[in-house]
């Protein structure tokens, strides 16, 4: 989608530049159209989605631990109780900022990466490929 919002506005600029042909109003406000609903509306959508749904969780707004051991994670704090062992844990990356501990391709727990050391990185990482063989 992005892509396409980006490339059809220049693709419509190049064809003016470039060639004699005009195009009509219609393929101009399509064009239009599209980017600003790539790049303007799609970002406020998904802002006010997202604070719906913060405001419609409690336990989001919460503080949560998280307990590591060999036999998974745990994620608990008030209204939360979640045990995941290593075996659903479909994979685990550093990045920057956090560690993040996938459950599925798009979704992941996260912690800070400042509050685990590289011991423990070392033994999360031994834990999670004993789980997964």
């Amino acid at each position: 989608m992005i892509t396409i919002a980006l490339v059809l506005p220049i693709a419509a600029i190049a064809i003016t530049a470039l060639t004699n042909i005009k195009l009509s109003a219609a393929t101009w406000g399509g064009v239009s159209g599209l980017f600003i609903y790539t790049f303007v509306a799609l970002p406020i959508f998904q802002f006010f989605g997202i604070k719906r749904n913060l405001a419609s969780n409690p336990s989001a707004n919460q503080a949560q631990q998280y307990e590591i051991s060999e036999h998974g994670i745990r994620n608990f704090g008030n209204g939360v109780d979640i045990s995941l062992e290593w075996s659903k844990i479909v994979r685990v990356r550093l990045s920057k900022s956090f560690v993040l501990f996938y459950i599925s391709k798009n979704a992941a727990y996260f912690i800070p990466k400042e509050l685990v050391t590289s011991a423990e990185l070392e033994q999360i990482s031994q834990w999670h490929s004993e789980q997964r063989g």
